[in-house]
């Protein structure tokens, strides 16, 4: 049976739609280990019947096949949906978070107030406090299953698509900033001029949470074992391409290619 589908809107504005997904068409690898009780459970290697403790239920022999780790169910985006455009012709229109990244950087140089801004909004983005997107983001299987349980509060996906918007309207009030505009290129040759900044900033929260639930570990072991475990960069991966931007003379390619992973 094919997983429940979600989409929800972040932000409509100047006929620019954000959603929160589950319809992305990459599922990534889940690094969570599925025996965090390590309980005596069969070893989970298709065709072998041996018996193991190992947190990620493969037994000695076969630890090291990293390719017997399940994929998550699901691959969480955040979808941009431009004017004249609709959902299915944009259902897996995904900018990467460098590229909106990149179009804020060129808006905020030359303007302190700006840089101001966004250094808060970038640390308040990365921050564990409860608007925080690290540590705070569900992986994207358990994400998936509170949502086709229909499980409410923290740790839904409605409760997260409401973080999006506080966040944006914490540091990007509608009532300041509702119209400025930024040129933001292209994506997919669909052209996304004109953007309404707050539509920008929804879509990079939105790319960090992906981020964090596709990719990452932190949220599964604070909850399950010790967050000390944690293994993955998740969303402080995602912030490296601002921090080089903003602190170092790096180009746009040379920090984008650190990020590629």
């Amino acid at each position: 049976m094919p997983p429940k589908i979600y989409n929800k809107a972040a932000i409509e504005e100047g006929g620019f739609i954000v959603e929160f997904s589950n319809q992305g068409s990459l599922p990534k690898m889940n690094p969570n280990p599925v025996n965090y009780s390590k309980v005596k459970m069969r070893c989970r290697h298709a065709g072998c019947g041996k018996q193991t403790k190992a947190l990620y239920g493969l037994c000695t022999k076969h630890s090291t096949h990293t390719g017997d780790r399940p994929r998550h169910t699901v691959d969480w985006i955040g979808r941009l949906i431009p004017p004249g455009y609709t959902r299915a012709q944009c259902l897996t229109d995904a900018p990467p978070h460098w590229q909106i990244t990149e179009t804020l950087i060129t808006w905020m140089n030359g303007h302190p107030d700006r840089v101001k801004l966004m250094d808060v909004f970038i640390s308040d983005l990365l921050d564990g406090s409860e608007l925080g997107v690290v540590g705070n983001i569900p992986d994207a299987t358990t994400l998936q299953a509170n949502f086709a349980t229909n499980q409410t509060g923290e740790e839904s996906p409605n409760t997260i698509v409401d973080h999006i918007k506080e966040l944006v309207e914490k540091h990007f009030p509608k009532t300041k900033f509702e119209t400025v505009l930024i040129d933001a290129g292209t994506y997919r040759d669909k052209s996304i001029n004109g953007m309404p900044i707050r539509v920008a900033v929804a879509l990079l929260v939105t790319a960090f949470v992906c981020e964090e639930s596709n990719r990452g570990d932190l949220w599964f072991c604070k909850k399950y074992l010790d967050e000390t475990k944690s293994k993955y960069a998740s969303a402080y991966m995602s912030s490296v391409y601002y921090l080089l931007r903003r602190h170092t003379k790096a180009t746009p390619t040379q920090a984008e290619v650190s990020l590629r992973h």
